[in-house]
């Protein structure tokens, strides 16, 4: 569970405020669901699962399956961000780095139980 106002909050909320900001429609992977249902497809379903971010699951799959989530999530949250924040809210090269600083905190911080949906 995140601490209401992390870094790590504020991070996963960007795609929704970023594309409010630049005038573009945001779609949720749950509204899909009934766009694929209103096509020709009979038995359209979804299947959401939560990936574990970091080692903190005691099951030995979802603990490796988070070490491999957070490797990928670490490495790639400043490519992810850098041009949307840049561009949508002018933030500065110094203030984004500060930013992702706290989001890899919270990244590492294994009290903080983090499941990416997927």
């Amino acid at each position: 569970m995140l601490p209401s106002g992390c870094a790590l909050e504020r991070y996963w909320k960007l795609p929704t405020d970023v594309m409010v900001r630049l005038g573009r429609e945001y779609i949720d992977v749950t509204a899909l669901k009934t766009l694929i249902e209103n096509t020709e497809f009979a038995d359209a379903t979804l299947s959401c699962c939560k990936w574990p971010i970091d080692t903190w699951p005691g099951y030995f799959r979802y603990k490796e399956l988070g070490a491999w989530n957070y490797e990928n999530i670490s490495q790639a949250s400043e490519a992810l961000a850098m041009v949307p924040l840049r561009r949508a809210f002018s933030w500065r090269l110094d203030g984004f780095d500060l930013f992702l600083i706290d989001v890899q905190k919270d990244l590492r911080n294994n009290n903080c139980h983090v499941n990416f949906p997927v």
